[in-house]
């Protein structure tokens, strides 16, 4: 089990010893670039297997509903009720298909609510195999969840929060979202982070070359002052 702290740790007492710059290698330029191999990593494996391990996968706890007008103009109200997430999700990786992968009731023993796209939401409430069921979507130009129900249905099940989980592009934004359980943050740079642990290496391996020049182009000493000159050498 890896932790964001440790892969940070690891990449620096690598590169850093090894800086042919006079720039500083911060922590946070590090976890930059753990965040975007991890999520190269995670297409990688998508394509390859169709699937990914629950080991990629983050729970958002208890996610808070509020309710809406469905006005996307703030000025001319529809004086209608909509139901959604109190706050914008974190994005799933880029490029990938849909990884928000359960929204649904906080006990995972029930059945998930439906995923729809955000084109077929006018046309929802006429289908009579499916008006009954609760139903999710994204907005079109916003990162929130929202419900589609019969709002008697609403009252009647007090509905105040909801559970998601995904495969998420930056683990760290999961910071704003608590556990059921407990009310501890869903994300911890002290925890587990969201990658198989047969992967680290890999991981830990290609974000140190963001940092290592190629021997080709790495500063020489011409001047023995144990300091690299300016030049670059260029080997054929």
């Amino acid at each position: 089990m890896s932790t964001l702290n440790e892969i940070v740790f690891a990449v620096l007492d690598t590169v850093r010893p090894l800086n042919q710059t006079n720039s500083e290698i911060t922590e946070e330029l590090v976890k930059y670039y753990i965040k975007v191999v991890r999520a190269q990593l995670a297409k990688q494996n998508l394509s390859k297997h169709g699937s990914l391990h629950s080991q990629w996968f983050q729970s958002l706890g208890c996610v808070d509903i509020i309710k809406a007008d469905p006005s996307e103009c703030c000025a001319y109200p529809t004086g209608c009720i909509i139901l959604k997430t109190e706050l914008e999700i974190p994005n799933t990786i880029e490029g990938a298909t849909n990884l928000l992968t359960r929204v649904g009731p906080v006990d995972i023993t029930e059945k998930p609510y439906q995923y729809i796209e955000f084109e077929r939401v006018p046309f929802e409430g006429t289908n009579k195999y499916t008006k009954n069921l609760i139903k999710w979507f994204t907005g079109s130009n916003s990162n929130y969840i929202y419900l589609l129900m019969d709002y008697s249905n609403y009252i009647n099940m007090g509905l105040e929060v909801i559970h998601m989980h995904g495969v998420f592009e930056d683990p760290e934004q999961l910071v704003d979202f608590q556990q059921c359980s407990t009310g501890e943050a869903c994300f911890s740079a002290d925890a587990k982070y969201p990658i198989p642990d047969s992967l680290v290496p890999t991981l830990v391996e290609m974000v140190i070359k963001k940092f290592i020049l190629p021997q080709s182009q790495a500063p020489i000493d011409n001047s023995n002052d144990s300091s690299p000159n300016p030049q670059i050498t260029i080997t054929k």
